[in-house]
């Protein structure tokens, strides 16, 4: 069974991997065709499609992912149906009064009146919108290889229609929003052409429309709730420090971005993997135990391995990294914590408690806001790091013990909040010093340590090799 999960984790993530690769190519090249000015009107365009996207929802995504397993398979049709009305007809609502705002949306956005923009938002958000459902039933579907490939063919279909249409538009934001929204288009009919039959909406769901609403519009809540919490430090660093603050602060993330592409694939990986094996045998709570441990010292064992590489990284990255320095260490716990709370969080999702998974988000979200608001002014992007870290741990933390307060989990808790400490602990000397000796003894002693604790699964993943490749 681990052979299997372990293939379906690789095919999901490849493709993460593969469009880092793409990026590292093509960005440097894009940068360099579109002026700061208009790559800001850009960026502020498609936050507004996300937002409106996000908002449109209604939570009703989160809700097909809940009833996928649950359903028939012959009946998905109506599912998906159910799970699209309520958000269309609100897009539709939202798009309607952003029509008549248009001039003033525009000259937000640019500083003049573009139906350009108009245009882009609009169909920005239909595509977005059903590109968000297409790539979810891929996920649900657990056809990893195909998600994978459709997102490295964007990635290269984005490149392309950014030179076909620099040669019209030249330096214009038209440049890098119109080749996303084409690019999304073809891989969203690609999506919808390979799953053509769930889209026939010709069967009539067990699950009715209202049933799925109420239990999808406090994740509605939360997901926003959590787009707050992940922008609340940026904006309070600009806000209580400077501009330079948050540039370097900005930068940290792209230090941490392997775990973080990591993180991505296996959350991917994991939320269709978790349904179908409670759907199928609700009493295996070994699974997730199981998978706890092993997602604990990976990570774990990763994130200390970054940070005792500090040094290196931020010489490979180039110069203007140099500051960012002793602001990523804290941040490695957002990843991390991230990851691990998606493995425990599963007793609220199953229980369908999300209004406790909203009103945990608003309590960690109003715990970032407290720490920024002290830190930062004394620390700079030091204490976002830091106020950040901490409110990710609380995440996991509540998350976790809501989680077996509704199905009685067995995780190994002790030695993974011991192991969190000492990362606390190594991360806040990374924090304050550059003493590279010591970085890299205590970080290697550190990686002894948790291969001591976690000791019964490093010889269980051995021996799990050893068989695979025997």
């Amino acid at each position: 069974m681990e052979e299997k999960l372990l293939k379906k984790f690789i095919s999901f993530s490849f493709g993460n991997y593969i469009s880092i690769i793409i990026g590292i190519i093509t960005v440097p090249i894009t940068t360099r065709m579109l002026s700061p000015s208009e790559y800001g009107i850009y960026s502020l365009t498609e936050i507004l499609i996300n937002i409106i996207v996000l908002i449109s929802f209604l939570g009703m995504d989160q809700g097909f992912m809940r009833y996928f397993y649950e359903e028939k398979e012959e009946l998905r049709g109506g599912l998906l149906y159910n799970c699209i009305f309520y958000p269309v007809i609100m897009l539709i609502l939202i798009l309607s009064v952003i029509f008549f705002f248009k001039n003033e949306v525009s000259n937000f956005l640019s500083g003049e009146n573009d139906n350009f923009i108009f245009k882009g938002i609009v169909l920005g958000s239909l595509v977005y919108f059903f590109n968000r459902f297409s790539m979810l039933i891929i996920r649900m579907n657990q056809l990893g290889k195909l998600y994978s490939v459709l997102n490295i063919i964007i990635q290269v279909l984005k490149f392309i229609f950014i030179l076909l249409l620099y040669k019209y538009y030249f330096d214009s934001y038209k440049v890098i929003l119109y080749s996303n929204i084409f690019s999304l288009i073809i891989i969203t009919l690609i999506a919808i052409i390979h799953q053509r039959k769930i889209w026939k909406f010709y069967t009539k769901s067990s699950f009715d429309k209202k049933e799925i609403f109420f239990y999808s519009a406090p994740l509605s809540v939360s997901v926003i709730l959590i787009w707050v919490f992940q922008s609340l430090d940026k904006i309070m660093i600009q806000n209580y420090s400077t501009s330079y603050q948050v540039g370097i602060y900005s930068v940290s993330f792209k230090i941490i971005a392997l775990i973080n592409t990591i993180q991505q694939g296996f959350t991917i990986f994991w939320t269709p993997v978790a349904y179908e094996k409670y759907s199928k045998n609700p009493e295996n709570l070994k699974f997730f135990e199981n998978i706890f441990d092993y997602v604990a010292i990976f990570f774990f064992m990763i994130g200390v391995g970054v940070l005792l590489s500090k040094d290196i990284i931020v010489l490979f990255l180039g110069n203007k990294y140099i500051d960012s320095m002793n602001i990523f260490p804290m941040l490695i716990f957002i990843p991390i914590m991230y990851t691990l709370s998606e493995v425990t969080v599963v007793g609220l999702v199953f229980r369908k408690k999300t209004t406790i998974i909203m009103f945990l988000t608003f309590i960690v979200t109003l715990f970032n806001g407290i720490g920024n608001f002290f830190l930062i002014p004394k620390f700079g992007a030091k204490g976002a790091a830091i106020s950040t870290g901490i409110t990710y741990i609380l995440f996991f933390i509540l998350r976790t013990y809501f989680s077996i307060k509704f199905i009685n989990f067995k995780f190994n808790l002790k030695r993974a909040y011991f192991t969190i400490i000492l990362i606390i602990l190594y991360s806040l000397y990374l924090t304050f010093t550059n003493k590279i000796y010591y970085i890299v003894v205590l970080g290697l002693l550190l990686e002894f340590v948790i291969v001591i604790l976690y000791f019964d699964i490093v010889k269980n993943i051995i021996k799990k090799f050893y068989n695979i490749f025997r």
